[in-house]
C-alpha cells in the first residue's frame, strides 16, 4: 500500500472554534497541572513521535494521535508545546526581532489557535483542545479509527521581502505533551467496526487475550490461530496477542486488556460471565453448523470488550474465525452480533504471480505527493521462486508533476528493498507526463515480500511562496509496472527450503496460510500460545485478509495433510510423534531422552548437549512426503526453549537465520547447514539480515556444547599437518641465517 508523506497544510482559513487564547510563558515557569507520569499526560516522546525542526518562510509539521475508545475528553485539555525560536535578521533598539512570524496550530484541519512569534530561546505555548468538533461526538474524532493530527504551521513571509536578510528555525521538542484529562465511557460493541476496538492505535498499548477451551479440540485451536493470523494482518502486528485456556485465564489477564473468546458455546465456564447479545446461539442460528460472532463489554475491565468467536460445533467456530479474520462482518438487526453461514473467500484469478503487474492491478489508484521536501510511497509485491534470480526484471513508472517546482533541486528516487534502482530528474518537458523504466538487478530482489520505494524531493519555485497543494505536486499513476520474468520452470527445478527465507514458503497460498498445518501437542498449552505468535506474526506479514490454517495434534497427522501442507510443529519433541516419521529426514536426529539435537550427517557439527540446558532450535528441511513442501519445526528442550525459538523467527533476530539448522540461546542464534547438500540454486538474501555468523559455535555456548568422545580426527590431522609446518619454516629461516653469517662482508 502507498505510505505518501503526509501533505503540507495550507495556513487555514476556517473559523476557529471558541476556546481561551493561547498563551506563551518561559519554560521554566511554566506550571504543569499534571504529573508527567499520570496516565493523562503524554509527551511525543512517549507517543513514538520525534523532534520537529522546522525553517522559515513556510513549514509544517503534523503528530497524529489516537484516543482510546472508553475516553471523552472534558475541559482542560490541553497541548503543551516546548518550543525553542532561533532568529538571524533585523532586531528592535532591544535586541529583540521586531516580527519572527505566526504559528497557525490545527486540530484535524481545524484552527485551534494561532500564536505571534516574537521570543527566541525556550518557550512553552499551551493551546486548549475542543472537546467536540463538528460533526462528531463528544471528545471523539470524525476518523473512523479515532485518531487525531495536531498540525503546526511556521509562518514567516517577512523572510521574504526584498532587501531582508533573515532566517527562522523553530525545534517542537520532543518533550511537548498531550494533557488529555477524560471521562470514561463504555467503548463500542459494534461488529463493523473491527478491528476496533481492539485494535486502536491510541495513546495506550493495544492488548488482548485470545481464551481457548481446556481441553480445546483441533478444530477449536485452530480457529483460535485463524483469528491470532487475522488480528496480525489487521493490526499491522501493533498488538500484544497472548493466549491461555478458560481455567488458566488469571484475574490480570482477564483485566488488563480485551478478550477475544474461541471455542465451542458449551465448553467455555467464563462465558457465563459476559452478557451476551445471544447467549443461546439456537435462538439466532439456522443450523448447528453456523457461526456466530459476539461483542460485549468486559465485565472484568469495562474499559474493554470480548470478542466471543463460538458456534455449536467445531464446523462453526471455524466459520466465525475465518469471519473475523477477514475483517469485514455483516450484521443483522445488531450490530454486536453476526451470524457465519458459509465463508466464501475471494481468491485471486490465479495463485502465481504474472510477469507484469500494474500498480491499478495491485490495488492502488493515483498517488498524489504535495508535501516540501522529501515525500515517500511504497508498494509491496511478492516475488516467487525463481523469480528472484531472473535477469530482465524492471520497473515502468507512470508521472507526472506540477510546474511550479525548482527544476534544479527537484527529484525522484526508486529502490528496491533499500538498494537504489534509478532516478531522475524534474524538468519542464516531464511535468505533461513521462515513463520511465528502470532495471531491477536481481540482487535486489528477495523471494517472498519486497518493497518498492518511490521518494520524491520537491522544491518550490520559490521558499516564499506559500504552502499550497494546488501548486506543488507529484503524482504516481496507476498504470505504473512492475515486469518480473518467469524463473526456470519444470519438474526438476525444486524449492530450496532455508531458514534465511523464512517466512518463504508460508506466505505462497492464495488465501493466507491456506497451505500451511500448524503441528501441536494435545496437551500443551505452551505450545498452544507459541504457535498463536507464529500465526499472528505470518498474518502480519501476509498480504491476504482471510485466514485458513489448519491444526493438527503431533499424534493424528492425516496422511492428505502431510502430502499436501507445510508443517510447521511446535513443541517439545518427547510430546511430538510425528518427528519419529521425520527422523530420516530431519537435517538433526533429536535425541529420544534428552528431545536435544544430535547432527548425524555432519561431523563438523557432531556436538553432545548437556542434559538440562533450556536450548531452542529450528529445523526446515523438504518434506518426505511432498518434495514441494516444506517442514520447519520450532523446537526446544523445554517449554523455555521451543519459546526462545519462536521468538527468533519473529524478531529482528531472523536475520541471523541460515542454513537448516538453527541453536538459540536468549538473543544467540547459531546457525548453519548439515546434512545432505541441498539441490544447487540461488539462494535469496535474507529479509532481515542483521549480521552474518560464522560456522563456529560463540564461547559462551561453549559450556552448553561439548565434542563426543574428544576431538574429531580431522582437528587432530589438521593441527599435525600446521605444527610440521612450523617446524620446515623454522629449519629454513636457520640455515639462511648460518649461510649469511659465513658469507664474507657480511
Amino acid at each position: 500500500m502507498a505510505t505518501p508523506t503526509p501533505t503540507a497544510v495550507p495556513s487555514p482559513t476556517v473559523a476557529a472554534p471558541v476556546v481561551p487564547a493561547a498563551t506563551v510563558v518561559p519554560a521554566r515557569v511554566f506550571p504543569v497541572t499534571t504529573n508527567p507520569n499520570d496516565e493523562t499526560v503524554f509527551t511525543l516522546e512517549r507517543l513514538g513521535l520525534r523532534e520537529r525542526v522546522m525553517h522559515g518562510p513556510f513549514d509544517w509539521a503534523g503528530f497524529t494521535f489516537g484516543l482510546p475508545a472508553h475516553w471523552e475528553l472534558v475541559e482542560g485539555s490541553q497541548v503543551e508545546l516546548d518550543l525553542f525560536t532561533a532568529f538571524s535578521g533585523p532586531t528592535s533598539p532591544s535586541g529583540r526581532p521586531a516580527y519572527i512570524g505566526t504559528l497557525d496550530i490545527a486540530l484535524d484541519g481545524t484552527l485551534l489557535a494561532t500564536v505571534t512569534l516574537d521570543t527566541m530561546g525556550e518557550s512553552t505555548v499551551a493551546v486548549p483542545l475542543p472537546t467536540t468538533l463538528p460533526g462528531g461526538q463528544a471528545g471523539k474524532t470524525r476518523r473512523a479509527d479515532n485518531r487525531r493530527t495536531l498540525s503546526v504551521t511556521l509562518n514567516a513571509p517577512f523572510e521574504c521581502d526584498p532587501g531582508v536578510d533573515a532566517h527562522t528555525t523553530l525545534v517542537v521538542r520532543a518533550t511537548s505533551r498531550f494533557v488529555l484529562p477524560h471521562r470514561l465511557t463504555a467503548p463500542p460493541t459494534d461488529l463493523r467496526q473491527l478491528p476496533y476496538p481492539i485494535v486502536q492505535r491510541s495513546v495506550m498499548p493495544d492488548v488482548a487475550v485470545v481464551v481457548v477451551p481446556d481441553t480445546p479440540t483441533p478444530a477449536e485451536l485452530q480457529a483460535a490461530m485463524t483469528v491470532a493470523a487475522g488480528f496480525g494482518h489487521m493490526s499491522g502486528g501493533q498488538l500484544t496477542l497472548s493466549l491461555t485456556t478458560d481455567s488458566r485465564a488469571t484475574l490480570e489477564q482477564l483485566s488488563s486488556g480485551h478478550l477475544i473468546v474461541v471455542g465451542k458455546i458449551n465448553g467455555l465456564p467464563l462465558l457465563n460471565d459476559i452478557t451476551l447479545p445471544a447467549p443461546r446461539l439456537d435462538a439466532v442460528t439456522a443450523a448447528p453448523t453456523d457461526g456466530v460472532v459476539q461483542l460485549a463489554v468486559s465485565p472484568w475491565n469495562v474499559d474493554h470488550v470480548a470478542l466471543v468467536v463460538t458456534g455449536d460445533t467445531d464446523t462453526g467456530v471455524v466459520k466465525a474465525a475465518q469471519a473475523v479474520s477477514a475483517g469485514t462482518i455483516l450484521v443483522g438487526a445488531r450490530p454486536d452480533l453476526a451470524v457465519v453461514t458459509q465463508v466464501e473467500p475471494q481468491r485471486p484469478v490465479a495463485a502465481t504471480t504474472p510477469t507484469d503487474r500494474s500498480l491499478a492491478e495491485m490495488g492502488h489508484a493515483v498517488t498524489v505527493m504535495s508535501s516540501v521536501g522529501i515525500n515517500t510511497a511504497e508498494y509491496a509485491f511478492d516475488v516467487l521462486p525463481g523469480q528472484a534470480t531472473a535477469p530482465g526484471a524492471y520497473f515502468e513508472l507512470t508521472y507526472n508533476h506540477s510546474g511550479y517546482l525548482n527544476f534544479g533541486e527537484s527529484g525522484v528516487a526508486v529502490s528496491v528493498n533499500d538498494q537504489p534502482v534509478g532516478g531522475m530528474a524534474l524538468t519542464p518537458e516531464s511535468a505533461t507526463g513521462l515513463t520511465r523504466r528502470m532495471a531491477i538487478p536481481p540482487s535486489a530482489l528477495r523471494e517472498g515480500r519486497n518493497t518498492l520505494r518511490i521518494e520524491a524531493y520537491l522544491i518550490p519555485a520559490s521558499v516564499c511562496a506559500p504552502l499550497n497543494v494546488n501548486n506543488l505536486w507529484f503524482t504516481i499513476q496507476p498504470e505504473s509496472r512492475l515486469h518480473l520474468p518467469a524463473g526456470p520452470t519444470g519438474s526438476h527445478v525444486l524449492p530450496v527450503f532455508d531458514l534465511g527465507r523464512y517466512p518463504y514458503p508460508f506466505l505462497e497460498s492464495a488465501i493466507l496460510l491456506e497451505d500451511t498445518a500448524l503441528v501441536v501437542a494435545g496437551d500443551d498449552p505452551t505450545g498452544w500460545e507459541t504457535a498463536a505468535r507464529l500465526a499472528f506474526d505470518l498474518g502480519r506479514r501476509g498480504k491476504w485478509e482471510l485466514a485458513a490454517p489448519t491444526l493438527y495434534f503431533a499424534g493424528d497427522v492425516p496422511p492428505e495433510a502431510r502430502a499436501g501442507k507445510h508443517l510447521l510443529i511446535v513443541g517439545q519433541p518427547t510430546q511430538l510423534p510425528i518427528l519419529a516419521d521425520l527422523h530420516d529426514a530431519l537435517p538433526a536426529a533429536i535425541d529420544a531422552e534428552t528431545g536435544l539435537p544430535v547432527p548425524q550427517n555432519d561431523r563438523r557439527l557432531d556436538f553432545l548437549l548437556r542434559p538440562g540446558v533450556s536450548l531452542g532450535y529450528l529445523q526446515m528441511f523438504r518434506s518426505p512426503w511432498n518434495a514441494g513442501r516444506a517442514v520447519l519445526t520450532v523446537l526446544g528442550s523445554d517449554a523455555a526453549g521451543y519459546s526462545q525459538a519462536a521468538t527468533t523467527l519473529t524478531t529482528p533476530l531472523r536475520g541471523l537465520l541460515r542454513g537448516n539448522l538453527a541453536l538459540v540461546s536468549g538473543s544467540q542464534v547459531v546457525a548453519s547447514t548439515v546434512g545432505a547438500a541441498p539441490p544447487v540454486e540461488p539462494v535469496a538474501a535474507p529479509t532481515e539480515a542483521v549480521e552474518t555468523v560464522p560456522t563456529p559455535w560463540p564461547a559462551s555456548l561453549s559450556s552448553a556444547l561439548a565434542a563426543p568422545g574428544g576431538r574429531p580426527a580431522w582437528i587432530l590431522l589438521a593441527v599435525f599437518m600446521i605444527s610440521g609446518l612450523m617446524i620446515i619454516v623454522l629449519l629454513i629461516a636457520a640455515i639462511v641465517g648460518l649461510r649469511r653469517r659465513s658469507t664474507p662482508g657480511t
